[in-house]
């Protein structure tokens, strides 16, 4: 007879689903509180896109496109800003696409058009930038 149900390799073996949805939770998160402070401090630019890459990862069997652009910020030197999406036409509509970096460390960039729709408005609206 057993005391359990279960030995403690199967325990070990249930676990490990949670804790890799936690890592991939976490990261996100991570992701969005500095895409959130770059926002909130961040210069207003615009970036001339550059060329792109594609990555080993698809989204509902398109796949996802590493874009790079090219601006100048406020201390007169060129820097470079990447988007990865796999809705490029969001990305490459403009000539010049409206891109946020932080005045502190300008190659930490975010371009606006690579954010979801409700949150690109409410910063442009918001802030009163154009």
């Amino acid at each position: 007879l057993r005391r359990t149900t279960f030995g403690g390799g199967f325990t070990i073996f249930v676990w490990i689903f949670p804790l890799v949805g936690f890592i991939m939770f976490a990261s996100s998160i991570r992701k969005a509180i500095k895409q959130i402070q770059i926002l909130k401090v961040g210069e207003l630019a615009e970036g001339k896109f550059l060329h792109q890459e594609a990555t080993n990862t698809k989204i509902n069997k398109q796949t996802v496109y590493k874009l790079f652009f090219e601006f100048t910020a406020n201390d007169g030197k060129t820097y470079q800003a990447i988007a990865k999406t796999h809705k490029t036409y969001r990305l490459l509509d403009e000539e010049f696409e409206k891109l946020v970096y932080d005045p502190v460390n300008p190659s930490n960039a975010v371009v606006l058009d690579a954010l979801p729709k409700g949150i690109k408005n409410y910063f442009l609206h918001h802030y009163g930038r154009t």
